[in-house]
Formats: structure tokens, sequence, C-alpha cells
């Protein structure tokens, strides 16, 4: 059985893993939404924010391997 590669086995740094939710959540925070369509406005903004390699990071900080 193969062991599971992490983050910094794929080449990312440490501070990469967890960087998708970090900067949806900042986005979001920054966006002060309030009201609910403000919200979904908000939600689909920050989403396409993210990137292949922020969701990349955050897959393998859970330690899914890709690489």
């Amino acid at each position: 059985m193969e062991a599971v590669k992490f983050g910094h086995d794929c080449g990312l740094k440490d501070e990469d893993n967890r960087h998708a939710f970090t900067k949806v959540k900042a986005l979001l925070r920054t966006a002060e939404a309030r009201t609910p369509a403000d919200l979904v406005r908000a939600i689909g903004h920050a989403l396409t924010q993210v990137t292949a390699q922020d969701a990349l990071g955050w897959f393998a900080s859970c330690g899914y391997s890709f690489c």
C-alpha cells in the first residue's frame, strides 16, 4: 500500500494548504453582505476567486494526493 502524500510532498508550501477556504472566508467578511441575496452574490464572487492551486492545497491538507 502506497503512503498518502501530503501538501509538502506535492511541492506545496504549508501556507497553501488551507488557502481555498481562507480566501473564501476573507472575501465573505470583506463583502459584509447583510441580506440573503447579497450573501449569495458574495459567495458566488468568492468562489470564482479560488484557484486550482488553492483547491489542490486544501485537498492535500486533507490527505489526498494528486501528484
